[in-house]
């Protein structure tokens, strides 16, 4: 199962990546595949105000800015990865995680210093802690000696709290 255009990494209220969160048993993958701190000056220079920047400083960035952003999040739970091959729906769990470790894998050894977007994550069962989910559809949790944090959005919580309880994240009497 995947959620697609998934927010990701909080820095002083705003996310910076967008990407596909992927969850097999006892597995949850981030592949980030979107700079978000890259497109905000696209948007910022379309929505230019004569006003002497007063309006685009106070409404047009900490509102509009923020509000595209979210709007766009709203897709198809259809990972980016099926359209590259990685994922087929006769894929099993370990099929699907041995192909999303190699690709990880083969990540890694082609990163180059100009890169932007992080490695892709895989947090197993065992490693996260904390584990919430809010009211407005923020996954939180602990792993790998840091807090991560996934805006799903509320359209798709309902969906995220059902996966995370079939890939074993959460019982059935747990409210994440």
């Amino acid at each position: 199962m995947s959620i697609d255009e998934v927010a990701y990494y909080k820095v002083a209220g705003q996310y910076c990546f967008q990407g596909d969160l992927i969850f097999t048993n006892g597995c949850i993958y981030f592949f980030p595949h979107t700079d978000l701190n890259q497109r905000i000056p696209d948007f910022s220079n379309e929505l230019e105000t004569p006003i002497g920047g007063l309006l685009d400083e106070f409404f047009m960035r900490p509102v509009v800015l923020p509000l595209i952003n979210t709007l766009a999040m709203r897709s198809a739970n259809r990972s980016r990865l099926r359209t590259m091959g990685l994922w087929r729906e006769v894929d099993s769990d370990e099929v699907l995680k041995s192909k999303l470790d190699g690709f990880i894998a083969e990540l890694r050894r082609n990163r180059t210093p100009t890169d932007t977007l992080p490695i892709p994550s895989r947090f197993e069962h065992g490693e996260v802690s904390n584990l919430k989910l809010s009211a407005a559809g923020v996954l939180s949790f602990e792993a790998q000696s840091d807090t991560h944090d996934f805006c799903v959005g509320i359209f798709k919580k309902r969906l995220l709290r059902e996966v995370l309880w079939q890939c074993g994240f959460i019982t059935g009497r747990q409210s994440a």
